[in-house]
């Protein structure tokens, strides 16, 4: 899971967004922009070129951690990533667990 600021030194937070949503490696890693614009148009820019969730500062700690809950909701209730290669199947999942707040990715193995 990705979380920035679109302050960033030397790269806007949007143009960030942007290449991750074009590279096959961060393509479907979940975004969550924690900024201090607060424009309506700001918001709608960063969801539009793919962050998940946009949360303006100042923010409450609960309310982070809920919309991150929810976030991770969203992303398992999707279908399963796998690779099928012959009779094996590789299945990643997404999780986070909440001690406090980490996420890691599990691959796991399944024979056809």
């Amino acid at each position: 899971m990705f979380r920035f600021t679109l302050n960033l030194p030397g790269m806007n937070g949007f143009e960030l967004c942007r290449r991750f949503r074009t590279e096959e490696l961060t393509r479907r890693t979940p975004i969550i922009m924690l900024t201090a614009r607060t424009e309506e148009s700001d918001k709608v820019r960063g969801l539009d070129l793919g962050a998940d969730d946009y949360l303006p500062k100042p923010f409450h700690l609960p309310e982070l951690v809920a919309r991150l809950r929810a976030l991770v909701r969203r992303k398992q209730a999707k279908a399963q990533d796998s690779i099928t290669i012959g009779t094996l199947r590789i299945v990643s999942t997404v999780f986070l667990e909440m001690r406090p707040p980490i996420s890691s990715v599990s691959p796991s193995l399944t024979l056809k």
